[in-house]
């Protein structure tokens, strides 16, 4: 996920990144799939104007992000099997109108907007 906020505008909020995952079918160890999900934090940080966050996912699991900035919030999957399997690789672009993903870092597609509180 690149932080592509305007420099100026933005310069001294940073965006507080949450990141979590739910494997998808865990079991117990009497090998029943369990009703309740297990959820794991994968990062959680501050990204400023220009940085960018890296991280790894399995393909049984569902990233979730939220964002906030300021008083602007946003919820989306970061990564979800039903949609991104058999890519390697998900980029994430922060703009100030909402979060565009793309598997080849070219071509963008709006997936979330921000919303306010």
């Amino acid at each position: 996920m690149k932080n592509d906020l305007p420099r100026g505008k933005y310069a001294d909020v940073p965006m507080d990144v949450a990141i979590t995952s739910v494997d998808i079918g865990i079991t117990s160890q009497t090998n029943k799939v369990i009703d309740h999900p297990w959820l794991k934090v994968i990062d959680h940080r501050l990204l400023k104007v220009g940085e960018t966050l890296k991280c790894g996912v399995t393909q049984k699991a569902i990233l979730y992000v939220g964002a906030i900035l300021g008083n602007k919030i946003a919820s989306f999957h970061g990564f979800d099997p039903s949609r991104d399997a058999g890519h390697e690789t998900v980029f994430w672009l922060v703009k100030e109108d909402g979060f565009y993903f793309s598997y080849d870092n070219a071509s963008w597609k709006k997936d979330s907007t921000w919303e306010t509180e």
